[in-house]
C-alpha cells in the first residue's frame, strides 16, 4: 500500500472553527526559520464563492462575518502505517478580497502568523542581567508580561504568546536588555536578542488552553541549532530520507523531482563584529584564509545585548565558524504529494515531519542523488524554510536547505552528526 494525503481547512477561532475544505480551490504557504533572524510566515487561500455566501454585505451565511477577527487552520492527514495529522499553518486573516465578474466569484484570503503583530507591539525591556537566552526570547515575545497582544480569537486572557519548546539552549549565555532601544517586539528580537547568540525561532500553532486563553506557540531551537534526540515528539531530531528517482533504496524513502545545488557564497561571512550594548565594546572574529581568497565579507551586529564582552566574542566566533567556508551544497529540493503517494506506508512519518510546522524546520534531511556523469552522492542538509503550493490535483513542497556540516553542532555517538573531522563543533 502507498501513502494517502488530504487537507482540512478551517476558519474561525480555536473554540469555534468552520470547515471550509469543500470551498477551497487551492492554497499556498511560505514559511521559514532563519538563523538569528525573524521571518514572518504567510498563507494565501482561494475559496469558491459561486453561491455568493462569502460576499460581504450580501444575503449569504457569512455576509456579516468579521473576517479580520478570525484565524485560518490548515492541516494535512497522512494515511500510511499510521494515520497522522500534521498542522501545516495557523495564521490570522489580514486580507480578504472578492473577485466577482457577475458570473463567477472567488475569495482570496491572506493570513499571517504572529510575527506580523510583533512588528506593531511594544517590547518588554524589563528583564536585566543574568537572563539566559531562552528566557530573553520568551520575555521579549511576551509570555511573562502579556505584551505583544494578538487578536483574542474568543479568549479573554491577555497572555497571548506561549513558549512551547526550548531545545538545547546554552543557559549560561546571559544577556541584558536594559539598554535596548528597540521600538517593537520584532525590532528587539531582530536587532538585539536573536543576534546575541545563533538560534532559530518560528511561530507554530494558535490554540486554546482551558476556556479563556488563546496561545500562539513559538518554537525556540537553541544555541546549538541542533534538535535533541529526546524531549517531546515535536522537538525530537529525525533524519528524513529524500531520494531522487534514480537513487537506489526502498520505497520507504520519499522521492523528489528536482534538486538545486550551488555555492553558498550568499551566506559566506569571514569577518564578524559584535557590539554589545552592555559595555559598548566590539568583539571581532576573522577568517584570514577566507578573506584572502574571496575578499572581506563582513557581518556587523551593532546592538547585541550580550551581558559581557566574553559572551559577545563567543557569539562572533560561533557565527564565523558556521559561515566562513565556501561549499558547493544542496540549496533547494522539491517533492510533491504525487511522489509521496508512491512511497510505502512506512514513509508516513517522513511525510508528517515535512508537513508539520513544528517538526519540519531545523530537522536534517539526507539527500541521495546522482549528478550527470557522476556517482551516487549522499549529502546531509538542514531544512530552514519551505514553500507549499496546493491544488486539488497535486501539491508541490519546496524545501530550503543549509549544509548540516556548518549548521548543526557535533553530537557525540551520532552516526551522522558525531563524526570527528567532518562536523564542526558550533
Amino acid at each position: 500500500m502507498t501513502l494517502a494525503i488530504s487537507y482540512t481547512i478551517e476558519i474561525g477561532t480555536p473554540y469555534s472553527a468552520v470547515d471550509f475544505t469543500g470551498r477551497t480551490l487551492g492554497f499556498s504557504v511560505r514559511q521559514s526559520a532563519p538563523m538569528s533572524d525573524l521571518s514572518p510566515s504567510s498563507a494565501v487561500l482561494t475559496l469558491e464563492n459561486y453561491d455568493g455566501e462569502l460576499t460581504p454585505g450580501g444575503t449569504g451565511t457569512y455576509a456579516s462575518t468579521d473576517w479580520f477577527a478570525q484565524a485560518v487552520f490548515i492541516s494535512a492527514t497522512i494515511q500510511g502505517t499510521n494515520t497522522l495529522t500534521a498542522e501545516v499553518f495557523h495564521g490570522f486573516i489580514t486580507e480578504f478580497a472578492v473577485a466577482d465578474d457577475g458570473t463567477q466569484s472567488v475569495v482570496n484570503i491572506r493570513c499571517d502568523d504572529a510575527c506580523m503583530f510583533l512588528g506593531t507591539s511594544a517590547p518588554d525591556k524589563g528583564f536585566v542581567g543574568d537572563t539566559d537566552y531562552e528566557d530573553a526570547i520568551r520575555n521579549t515575545i511576551g509570555i511573562a508580561s502579556g505584551v505583544g497582544e494578538l487578536p483574542r480569537l474568543g479568549g479573554t486572557n491577555l497572555t497571548q504568546y506561549h513558549q512551547q519548546a526550548a531545545m538545547g539552549f546554552n543557559t549560561a549565555h546571559t544577556i541584558d536588555a536594559s539598554n535596548s532601544t528597540s521600538g517593537t517586539v520584532a525590532d528587539q528580537l531582530r536587532t538585539a536578542v536573536l543576534p546575541s547568540y545563533p538560534s532559530a525561532v518560528w511561530m507554530a500553532l494558535i490554540r486554546d488552553n482551558a476556556t479563556t486563553t488563546v496561545f500562539c506557540e513559538h518554537y525556540d531551537l537553541g544555541s546549538t541549532l541542533t534538535r535533541p534526540t529526546g524531549g517531546t515528539f515535536y522537538e525530537t531530531r529525525r533524519q528524513l530520507e529524500l531520494n531522487d528517482e534514480k537513487a537506489t533504496g526502498t520505497q520507504s524513502e520519499i522521492k523528489f523531482h528536482t534538486l538545486e545545488r550551488g555555492f553558498n557564497n550568499v551566506e559566506l561571512v569571514n569577518r564578524v563584529a559584535v557590539t554589545t550594548t552592555a559595555t559598548g565594546n566590539t568583539s571581532t572574529a576573522t577568517d584570514s584564509t577566507s578573506s584572502d581568497a574571496y575578499g572581506q565579507k563582513a557581518l556587523t551586529l551593532r546592538a547585541a545585548i550580550n551581558e559581557t564582552d566574553a559572551l559577545a566574542a563567543d557569539t562572533a566566533n560561533n557565527l564565523l565558524n558556521r559561515r566562513s567556508t565556501s561549499r558547493y551544497v544542496c540549496q533547494q529540493v522539491t517533492t510533491s504529494t504525487a511522489l509521496m503517494q508512491t512511497a510505502d506506508n512506512d514513509a508516513d512519518y517522513t511525510a508528517f515531519y515535512i508537513f508539520d510546522v513544528r517538526t519540519c524546520f531545523w530537522n536534517t534531511a539526507m539527500l541521495t542523488f546522482t549528478p550527470t556523469g557522476g556517482n551516487e552522492i549522499e549529502e546531509l542538509s538542514v531544512i530552514a524554510g519551505r514553500t507549499i503550493q496546493a491544488t486539488p490535483a497535486n501539491t508541490t513542497i519546496t524545501l530550503d536547505l543549509l549544509p548540516a556540516v556548518d549548521f548543526q553542532s557535533l553530537v557525540l555517538d551520532s552516526a551522522v552528526l558525531g563524526i570527528l573531522d567532518e562536523n564542526r563543533l558550533g
